[in-house]
């Protein structure tokens, strides 16, 4: 199965520097639990847990 192609529409109200539609367009794609504190906490929990158990395996 292929991947499936997204489309994003941003509109814009009002004066918008390149920087920020780049950023909109970029956070569009990404994962935005992560963004959260909550969301943060878990992802750095989970990374450090993952890490633990694979050097611990290889060992």
């Amino acid at each position: 199965m292929g991947k499936r192609r997204r489309r994003v529409l941003v509109l814009i109200d009002g004066p918008a520097d390149p920087v920020d539609i780049s950023l909109a367009v970029l956070f569009s794609g990404a994962n935005r639990s992560q963004l959260t504190l909550g969301g943060a906490f878990r992802a750095g929990f989970s990374t450090v847990f993952n890490f633990w158990a694979d050097t611990t395996a290889r060992s």
